[in-house]
């Protein structure tokens, strides 16, 4: 197995290291932006504390309701919520290292837009749906585990007679738990995990589109600078042969931004919208890229290329990168994937294209555009497709015409349909990354591996 290094550091342990840093941040930022926040009840004693004017007057001069509620959300939740996950990455921060590095050798044979692809959303999933989920409950538990481990850990309360062990046991159960405890008991009571499941979900569902052509533009960017990489890596090999000396060295950087360039130029052309709540009146962005012209044309010219690299790499035994490793498993989880993909990849492509088609028949009725359809839509012949259901509305309520509420129900059928499957072949491909991380950990050694 081989890793790379980032500074002399080697990549997998950098994983696990930002992992265990990331995770309080990531539930801090969750909060922060979500519009569902963990409000304090009142403790038992509030109600009868409540009545008392001078506490009342307190409550609200040093505003100690708004100030708890912060600490609850960026400070408690965060270091509690994450406290689980922490605790197995501290117990298993090698073991996990050698599973990081086990899988990216595993999974190098998996395309790489099915990587980047359903391996973001799968992320997406873990973060938003299930860590917010299972992470509270677990919480509490990770909290009489740290006591334990804490208690394993002091020689001197091992020397201690066994009521001191069981109240210094106890003890430290009572510091740590009631907090995380306290707030599972809000987080599941007030149901916040279904509130941000269903936040998300609205959020997700309309940047599909934009992270399936994303992950496209940037295998086909890569391909087109393989040809680069070929062109130098074949000019050093002649140069070994012919004269003895290599002299020729791929410029990674330069091909790194020439890669980054191309990347760019590909996103304009091809992705029809960027989407984040709050980034405009309706968190759309649009200016005329067009998906189609990645699915009909680039894809199969960055496939061709492809192709042709590989073909010239195995004719002359060239590589670039670590290459890929055959195992039995990699075919595997490959094949899973490219399953996945084949049953389940035209509904997103339909969700892409087919608004191009009904912006155009739209556009045939200028005075209901101009009036109803904001400009950056009309002015670039496109119109998100989770956007035309609430335009044809507008043109049933302004003409009365039961055509325009038909077509409603049934674009927003399609769009329901479309993301209910997609969704599937994430939750698949999730449970693919799952399998793959509990063979990798299974596989990994928990000592020192020397790389």
């Amino acid at each position: 197995m081989v890793s790379r290094k980032i500074g002399g550091v080697l990549a997998v342990r950098l994983l696990v290291v930002i992992c265990a840093v990331a995770l309080p941040i990531y539930f801090a930022f969750l909060f922060a932006i979500s519009p569902y926040k963990i409000y304090q009840y009142p403790f038992p004693i509030d109600p009868f504390l409540a009545n008392i004017p001078v506490y009342q007057f307190f409550m609200q001069v040093f505003q100690v309701f708004n100030r708890t509620d912060y600490l609850m959300n960026y400070v408690v939740v965060p270091i509690f919520f994450s406290l689980p996950w922490l605790l197995f990455i501290v117990i298993n921060r090698t073991r996990l290292a050698n599973t990081f590095s086990i899988m990216n050798s595993s999974s190098t044979i998996i395309p790489l837009r099915y990587r980047i692809f359903y391996g973001f959303n799968a992320l997406i999933v873990i973060l938003f749906f299930v860590l917010p989920t299972i992470s509270p409950i677990l919480s509490v538990f990770a909290g009489i585990i740290l006591a334990g481990r804490i208690i394993t850990r002091s020689e001197w309360v091992w020397r201690a007679s066994r009521d001191v062990r069981i109240a210094y046991g106890a003890l430290l159960v009572l510091m740590i738990c009631p907090l995380p405890a306290y707030a599972a008991y809000i987080f599941y009571r007030e149901q916040i995990f279904a509130l941000l499941a269903n936040w998300i979900w609205g959020i997700w569902t309309n940047t599909m589109i934009m992270v399936y052509v994303i992950s496209m533009c940037i295998v086909d960017a890569l391909a087109v600078g393989s040809i680069i990489w070929l062109i130098f890596t074949g000019a050093g090999e002649f140069e070994a042969q012919t004269y003895g000396i290599k002299m020729t060295e791929v410029p990674y950087r330069l091909l790194a931004i020439f890669e980054i360039i191309v990347f760019l130029i590909l996103a304009y052309l091809t992705i029809p919208y960027i989407y984040f709540p709050g980034l405009s009146s309706s968190g759309y962005v649009t200016w005329g890229g067009d998906p189609e012209l990645l699915f009909n044309y680039i894809n199969y010219a960055c496939l061709g290329i492809i192709g042709f690299v590989t073909l010239v790499c195995l004719v002359k035994g060239v590589q670039r990168g670590t290459g890929f490793n055959p195992s039995l498993v990699g075919f595997i989880f490959a094949g899973s994937f490219l399953g996945v993909d084949y049953f389940t990849g035209k509904y997103i492509i339909q969700l892409a294209t087919l608004p191009k088609y009904l912006s155009l028949y739209l556009f045939t009725l200028p005075d209901l555009v101009v009036k109803w359809v904001p400009y950056q839509y009309w002015s670039n012949l496109y119109i998100p497709i989770h956007e035309i259901p609430k335009v044809l509305v507008y043109f049933f309520i302004d003409t009365g015409n039961t055509i325009y509420l038909n077509l409603t129900f049934q674009i927003w059928y399609l769009i329901q349909t479309n993301s209910i499957i997609m969704t599937s072949a994430v939750a698949v491909t999730v449970l693919l990354w799952f399998l793959v991380f509990l063979w990798s950990f299974a596989r990994a050694s928990p000592k020192e591996v020397i790389w």
